[in-house]
């Protein structure tokens, strides 16, 4: 249906052309007509809405969150029923001949023996352990560094406690030790609980109840069927027959050799569940932190808020085995324990905000081996407590056993030797690091003589020899930063925590001006963080008592063949020095310039008399000048050889 119409008019219709002009504003007034006030309806005020969009609800639904449990198994002989003892070698032969005399038996057995001999043909026909890439050197791809969080575990309790440490097992990592403890002094609930926990995080362990029998044989019976061994590179899977019960037996062989291998392999699958903990710790005081023995992943020791040390062992349950009595403690809450690569595995030591650092022996808990304190004097005079610097963090290095490190409350770092006779002997130097408590101090795993302190809003990265400042450091931070670590598989990466819930992920040879990888993990203040000894996964805890379990992706986790000359210094004249053995040279440059004007100072004010040449210190400015570009020179030189 078509509702226009067109019609066409001529212009000589219209009529004349109006000519408008200005006029000036008229004022027209209307008086009102009493005769129409008798017409006129009072009526009440009528409110009226109109919306065009749809209406939109919204619906929220909380489900409850599934409790989950699990239960292991150890499965070291299968297939027996329930009225046959497997430890009885008579009842197993009797049930044994009955199954071999079923009629189901003998057929089943061959059924399974054509998929293993064409298994075993096709492994003789191709070399399985061949590798044909070995003269090929491996390319590293450029890939985007990128991370998630894989999984979250929450305080159980009703009150939310801070994390305040983080602890790996040294089995692979299969178990995470998390402290919940609240520092504020005075500010705690009266219904504040105590108790920390330990976490599975691995999905699967290795395989459980392993048999291995290995004989010089010709003829291998399974099951009663006897197998002839092939040629070398036998490899195959046989099963129990169709519709009975048993276990898998795996039968292998060595390339090139007639030894086999008869396992019974028997696994056990662990699922994580991250909302109930493997364990529970129930100590008495609340735990500040708590480390495992890098020998033995059953045992613990933690630092608690009373300044006692305990012992843990998780086979013995939710108690501590034993703890140290209060009056040769610490007087304030332990931060720090950390093991000692000793003989018997059973020594340790800690650090407390009282200025001690003590040593002590699992077997003798009643009192430490040693204590020092952390109180800089000179040759003869004695320390006094009062004077110490309250420890905030502490590092120790196996492989340097007699030396330690700590990081104190007024922002500077001690170099201390336990073998040490007198006190200025065992506070051997002392570094003015941060403005403020030293929350973390760590040696890089390669290069031990360089280290990481993390305090007030930077991070920097000192050298041993060069006391007066670092070689490295980060730009001053918007936020506070709260903990850091070096990764222990990519030695040029470090990790930093920040107030605000943010990671950052530093790769000192790519860029130093800014992380190469910032995550907000959450909105609350992170407190903690722990690498684990693969690399690729660091755990971080937060203030309101969450840890999260954060994925980095390859290229922060595994080395180029290229970083580590880039990293460090070669002898070869050839190959120039490199980043860090750069920084401490100009770092020393830079420290004896400074004394040279120091003792020049100190000379024109002791001899202002003694004639002093104008061209000298123009001469020497001149010469650390030179040093210094050619310094420079040389790297930009190494970069380009690499590129």
């Amino acid at each position: 249906m078509n509702d226009q119409y067109v019609y066409t008019k001529k212009r000589s219709e219209y009529g004349r052309q109006c000519m408008f002009s200005d006029d000036g504003p008229k004022v027209e007034t209307i008086l009102p007509v009493k005769a129409h006030f008798e017409d006129y309806i009072l009526k009440n005020p009528v409110h009226r809405g109109t919306q065009i969009g749809s209406v939109l609800a919204e619906h929220e639904a909380n489900t409850v969150r599934a409790e989950y449990d699990q239960h292991g198994m150890n499965h070291t002989e299968g297939g027996w029923p329930r009225d046959v003892n497997p430890a009885d070698e008579e009842q197993t032969m009797r049930y044994r001949k009955k199954v071999e005399k079923d009629e189901s038996y003998h057929p089943s057995i061959l059924q399974l023996s054509h998929a293993m001999e064409h298994t075993i043909l096709q492994n003789n026909a191709v070399n399985i352990y061949e590798s044909y890439f070995d003269e090929y050197d491996q390319v590293s791809i450029a890939e985007r560094a990128t991370a998630r969080t894989v999984n979250v575990y929450r305080d159980p309790s009703s009150v939310k406690r801070p994390v305040t440490h983080l602890s790996w097992s040294p089995d692979g990592g299969a178990r995470l030790a998390v402290t919940h403890c609240n520092l504020e002094f005075q500010r705690a609930p009266p219904d504040l609980t105590t108790f920390s926990y330990i976490w599975e995080v691995v999905v699967t362990l290795p395989a459980l109840g392993t048999r291995e029998i290995r004989r010089q044989v010709h003829q291998v019976s399974v099951q009663g069927l006897p197998l002839e061994p092939r040629e070398p590179g036998l490899a195959t899977v046989l099963g129990p027959p169709r519709g009975q019960t048993g276990h898998w037996m795996q039968v292998s062989e060595a390339y090139g050799s007639t030894n086999l291998i008869l396992k019974s392999v028997v696994t056990k699958a662990v699922q994580e569940n991250p909302n109930k903990p493997q364990l529970v710790l129930k100590p008495l005081v609340p735990l500040v932190c708590l480390e495992y023995n890098p020998k033995d992943p059953n045992c613990l020791v933690s630092g608690m808020y009373s300044g006692q040390v305990a012992f843990w062992d998780v086979r013995r349950g939710s108690q501590p085995v034993e703890m140290s009595a209060l009056e040769p403690s610490h007087r304030d809450p332990v931060h720090n324990v950390i093991w000692i690569n000793s003989k018997s595995g059973t020594e340790f030591f800690s650090a407390s905000t009282d200025g001690q650092v003590k040593w002590w022996d699992t077997r003798k808990m009643f009192e430490p081996s040693e204590t020092l304190i952390l109180d800089m004097v000179k040759i003869g005079e004695e320390q006094s407590l009062s004077r110490a610097m309250g420890a905030s963090s502490l590092e120790y290095e196996p492989t340097i056993p007699t030396r330690f490190m700590a990081g104190t409350e007024c922002g500077n770092v001690l170099s201390c030797n336990r073998k040490g006779k007198t006190p200025p002997e065992k506070i051997a130097a002392k570094y003015s690091a941060h403005l403020g408590p030293v929350y973390a101090l760590q040696r890089n795993p390669s290069f031990v003589k360089n280290f990481l302190s993390v305090g007030d809003w930077t991070a920097r990265i000192w050298n041993e020899d060069c006391k007066e400042s670092s070689i490295m450091w980060t730009s001053n931070h918007n936020t506070p930063l709260t903990d850091g670590a070096w990764s222990t598989t990519r030695f040029s990466v470090f990790y930093v925590t920040r107030m605000d819930g943010t990671l950052d992920a530093w790769d000192i040879l790519h860029q130093q001006r800014e992380a190469i990888l910032s995550v907000k993990v959450c909105d609350d203040p992170l407190q903690c963080l722990r690498v684990h000894d693969e690399g690729q996964l660091v755990a971080v805890g937060n203030s309101n008592g969450t840890t999260y379990l954060v994925e980095f992706s390859e290229s922060l986790v595994s080395s180029n063949r290229n970083d580590r000359p880039l990293l460090t210094a070669v002898s070869d004249t050839t190959i120039m020095m490199a980043m860090l053995e750069r920084e401490s040279r100009r770092e020393k440059i830079l420290e004896a310039r400074t004394r040279e004007i120091r003792l020049k100072q100190r000379t024109r004010a002791d001899k202002a008399a003694v004639p002093q040449t104008e061209d000298k210190p123009r001469r020497e400015e001149s010469i650390v000048t030179e040093i210094e570009k050619s310094a420079a020179n040389e790297f930009l030189a190494l970069i380009e050889k690499v590129r």
